[in-house]
C-alpha cells in the first residue's frame, strides 16, 4: 500500500518543514537545538534505545499552494500515515509564524480530513481536523479539538472559490478570517450546507444559521468517506474537477 512517506516526496516540494524535538516540549513551542530532527508525516525512526521509548513526534508540512484533494486518498479509502509509536498516536501541531491563508490550504496537512460526528443532527455541525492512521482517524497533540470512537463521516475539503462556493454545497468555515497559526487552524470548524454567498461583503451563510462566516476561511467539501464504505465524489463532479488552482483562491 502506498504510504504517506512516499506521498510526502510527491506533494511537498514547496512545503514548509518544521524541526521536531524528540524530547518533551511545551505545547505551542519547539526547540532550535542541534538535537532537533526534521520530520514530515510518514514513518519516522525507531524510538531511542532504553527501558522507556520516547515517541518521535510527527509534524505534517505546511504547503505553499492548495493540494489536489486526491492526495488524501489511497484507492477507495483515506490515505494513512504510519504512527511508528505502538503505544500511542503521536502527531503534533505547533505554533509557527505563518499566515494560514487559503493559498496555504489554511495550514491543513495534505492528508487532512474533516471529521463529523454522525449523531450530530444540528444544521451546522462541529468539524474536527484529522488524519488517518491504520487504526482509524487521529487528531494531533496540542490541537484544540479532538475526536472520539463514535461513528463519523469524514470530508476532504478545498479552499472556497467563486466557482465552487455556491448555494447547496457542503462547506466548512473557520471562526476567524484567517487562522493565526497552525494550532488555530486545528480549532473547531463549522460545517453545513451553503444557503447564500455575498461576495461583496465577503461572507457566506449556512442553512439553519443567521451567523455570517468568512469566505476567506471557508472550504468546500469535495470527497466524503464513512467507515465500511468508499471515498465518494460530492456534487456530481468529475475526478479532475475537484482541485483548486492557486489563482482562484480567495485572499483577504
Amino acid at each position: 500500500m502506498l504510504r504517506a512517506t512516499t506521498l510526502g516526496l510527491l506533494a511537498c516540494a514547496s512545503c514548509t518543514i518544521l524541526p521536531v524535538q524528540t524530547s518533551s516540549t511545551t505545547p505551542g513551542t519547539h526547540s532550535d537545538s542541534t538535537s532537533d530532527r526534521v520530520r514530515t508525516y510518514g514513518r519516522g525512526e525507531s524510538p531511542e534505545a532504553g527501558p522507556k521509548p520516547v515517541p518521535i513526534p510527527i509534524l505534517m508540512p505546511i504547503v505553499e499552494s492548495p493540494v489536489d484533494p486526491w492526495i488524501g486518498v489511497n484507492g477507495n479509502n483515506p490515505m494513512t500515515f504510519d504512527d511508528h509509536v505502538e503505544f500511542g498516536k503521536r502527531w503534533e501541531v505547533r505554533t509557527q509564524q505563518v499566515q494560514c491563508t487559503a493559498m496555504r490550504d489554511h495550514c491543513l496537512p495534505p492528508i487532512a480530513w474533516m471529521w463529523i460526528h454522525m449523531g450530530d443532527r444540528s444544521p451546522v455541525k462541529d468539524a474536527h481536523i484529522v488524519a488517518f492512521t491504520p487504526e482509524g482517524p487521529s487528531s494531533p497533540h496540542y490541537a484544540k479539538a479532538h475526536i472520539n470512537s463514535d461513528p463519523f463521516t469524514a470530508y476532504r475539503t478545498v479552499p472556497a472559490t467563486r466557482g465552487n462556493l455556491v448555494a447547496g454545497v457542503l462547506a466548512a468555515a473557520h471562526p476567524k478570517a484567517i487562522p493565526d497559526d497552525p494550532i488555530e487552524a486545528f480549532n473547531l470548524w463549522s460545517f453545513g450546507t451553503v444557503e447564500r454567498v455575498d461576495w461583496d461583503l465577503g461572507f457566506v451563510w449556512f442553512v439553519g444559521s443567521k451567523e455570517p462566516r468568512f469566505i476567506t476561511a471557508s472550504r468546500v467539501a469535495v470527497l466524503s468517506y464513512a467507515p465500511g464504505g468508499t471515498v465518494t465524489i460530492l456534487g456530481g463532479k468529475q475526478r479532475t474537477e475537484l482541485a483548486v488552482a492557486p489563482a482562484d483562491v480567495i485572499l483577504p
